[in-house]
């Protein structure tokens, strides 16, 4: 349970006839409800995670809600943001959740931050919340979030939706694992792959965003199984649910937050890298698939036949570099492409084939 600063609040008759079926819950009541009322989140993203995840902690009377967020409405956006409309299309995204929740709840204090978070104001807006969720879609945020969240000791929440899947997982939750023991920092740049270039289905993220508002609530009242130390997985075509172990690093402190060494963003020239689709790797002999992805991810499934080496691995493994002797051309893959593109820029730079 988080360490909050607890005012004697008196709700009024319009709020306890708004919260009238969660005060039911033992474990909430007036008590707990007053924790909601004075716990301070930030949401990193107005998105598509961002729409569940800010709609059901305002409906839920969490009033202290930062959001931050510095694009605009597209009318692309709305099939899996419907806290967003059309009248809000070219407009801040953080104007359009204001207009919403103002609706939804007028008891919750909303503020917006039309900026995205960067290393010049990540500490001052982490260090001023309780819990921060990831909305953010992207990767180079992510470390910054775990950078400053470890720093500062504050949990974060992350979710990640593609396509028809998504994940979910609370990190840094009472010395719990950090995002980089799933994904250790390496000198890379960030080009992950979108869901205008990639697809989604519309509920995938609600869903997500929705156990993400769901661990917030928990932490905050103290309640329930917290999912840290594990990462959750959802296949919505197949309905699977798979909740996975996450080993901590053993070198982690020996990292000292080494995402300060690594480049957020490509400044270099771009690389023109050959492509394969899956279908043409039945006629093609004398290949070795490798499998960029972290060992967790391989372990949930991947190709038959393919050989994992995480991306941060990649050049400094051994095995990896004696495997290049054996005239076999080597083809990079991971979930998004964006990791296996990365990859092949950083074995490019250490004058490896692939």
């Amino acid at each position: 349970m988080l360490n909050l600063n607890l005012p004697n609040l008196e709700f009024s008759l319009n709020e306890y006839k708004r919260y009238s079926r969660q005060l039911l819950l033992s474990s909430i009541q007036p008590e707990g409800q007053n924790r909601l009322s004075s716990v301070r989140i930030a949401c990193i993203g107005a998105g598509a995670l961002g729409s569940s995840i800010i709609t059901y902690l305002a409906a839920a009377g969490i009033k202290n809600i930062t959001v931050v967020d510095n694009d605009v409405v597209d009318i692309s956006n709305l099939h899996r943001q419907p806290i967003h409309n059309t009248s809000f299309i070219n407009d801040l995204k953080v104007a359009s959740v204001t207009n919403y929740i103002k609706k939804l709840n007028p008891h919750c204090n909303l503020k917006t931050i039309p900026d995205k978070l960067t290393r010049s104001n990540s500490l001052k807006i982490i260090s001023s919340h309780d819990i921060i969720l990831d909305g953010s879609d992207n990767i180079a945020t992510r470390y910054l979030l775990d950078e400053f969240c470890s720093y500062l000791g504050k949990p974060w929440i992350y979710g990640a939706v593609f396509q028809f899947k998504g994940q979910i997982s609370v990190f840094n939750y009472r010395g719990s694992a950090c995002y980089r023991d799933i994904y250790p920092a390496n000198s890379f740049s960030d080009k992950g792959l979108s869901c205008s270039e990639g697809g989604i289905l519309g509920v995938v993220p609600g869903l997500i965003g929705m156990l993400q508002a769901t661990e917030a609530i928990k932490i905050t009242l103290g309640i329930g199984d917290i999912l840290s130390n594990y990462i959750l997985t959802v296949d919505m075509l197949t309905l699977e649910f798979k909740k996975l172990k996450i080993r901590q690093s053993t070198d982690r402190l020996d990292q000292r937050f080494l995402v300060e060494s690594i480049h957020l963003t490509d400044q270099s020239a771009p690389i023109e890298i050959d492509t394969i689709s899956i279908n043409d790797l039945e006629n093609l002999s004398s290949i070795q698939l490798i499998d960029v992805r972290s060992t967790i991810e391989y372990s949930i499934e991947h190709i038959p036949g393919a050989i994992n080496y995480p991306l941060s691995q990649l050049g400094h493994n051994t095995d990896f570099k004696q495997m290049l002797y054996n005239s076999k051309t080597l083809i990079l893959y991971c979930s998004l492409n964006s990791r296996a593109e990365l990859a092949y820029q950083v074995l490019s730079r250490n004058n490896i084939p692939c």
